[in-house]
């Protein structure tokens, strides 16, 4: 119409244009907000589908949508319900993912401070909590309790202390430990001719440490022994080879094979 009135020209070529792009943003301005709707009802409030984005999204082409800064705070609520239900459940790595998602979409949401306060209290309990947990998996290490059934053994108490701390050195260090420890039974029991229970030891082992080099050395040993030929014909096969050698460091519990290995052995008299 405004083109038949006025006869066209460049000006009217810039306002349809102009009312061209008005309609196409918010017809897409339309389609986010159903979009973040149907997330923000599925639960998924993070990542650059997730609800809390899109409303974002929605309010950077258009400030002053109420719509969206509604469903933004209807976010915000529920990423704070979310993170008090993780410190409740005393799972810190939700619960921080939650608060730090809070921050972003909300710096200001009024929830924030009092679950940093929640948060650093849940730290410093857990920081006990930890040292607990790594001072009873060394004991449990100098007691000979490596594995088996139970939580008070050294595998419970380092892994406890994983799930409180996943990079913490100590508590992978003493992991390693109970991966030697396991290794040196196998040993043990290869000595004492249990390949079966020597296997599954390795195996144990395997899984907590996999590039030992102790561990390595067992495994070529316990397939050399399975390779082994009968004892009637075990003078012409090659010797097994020795298992490695006893590291000073180890504490005295662990070293029964290692105590046979260094005794001398008595022979037959007549």
């Amino acid at each position: 119409m405004a083109r038949e009135l006025l006869g066209g020209g460049s000006d009217i070529d810039r306002l349809d244009r102009a009312i061209s792009g008005a309609r196409a943003r918010q017809v897409q301005t339309v389609d986010l907000v159903d979009q973040a709707r149907l997330a923000l009802a599925a639960g998924k409030l993070d990542g650059p589908d997730g609800a809390g984005a899109l409303y974002q999204r929605v309010l950077r082409a258009d400030p002053n949508n109420a719509v969206a800064a509604h469903g933004l705070d209807q976010v915000g609520y529920a990423l704070a319900v979310q993170a008090r239900k993780a410190l409740d459940a005393k799972d810190a790595a939700t619960a921080d993912a939650s608060i730090e998602q809070l921050a972003a979409l909300q710096p200001n949401n009024g929830a924030l401070p009092s679950l940093r306060a929640l948060q650093a209290q849940a730290r410093k309990q857990d920081s006990g909590v930890l040292e607990a947990a790594l001072k009873a998996g060394q004991d449990a290490l100098r007691a000979g309790r490596i594995t088996g059934s139970g939580d008070d053994t050294a595998l419970a108490h380092f892994q406890a202390a994983l799930k409180l701390d996943p990079d913490n050195a100590q508590a992978r260090a003493g992991l390693g430990d109970v991966a030697e420890a396991l290794t040196v039974q196998a040993n043990a029991a290869l000595d004492a001719g249990d390949t079966a229970q020597a296997a599954a030891l390795l195996a144990q082992a395997a899984a907590l440490a996999p590039k030992s080099a102790d561990l390595a050395a067992a495994h070529a040993r316990l397939e050399h022994t399975a390779a082994a030929p009968s004892p009637a014909g075990a003078a012409n096969g090659p010797a097994a080879p020795a298992p490695p050698p006893c590291r000073r460091s180890r504490p005295p519990q662990w070293n029964g094979w290692c105590s046979a290995r260094r005794s001398p052995r008595r022979t037959a008299t007549s």
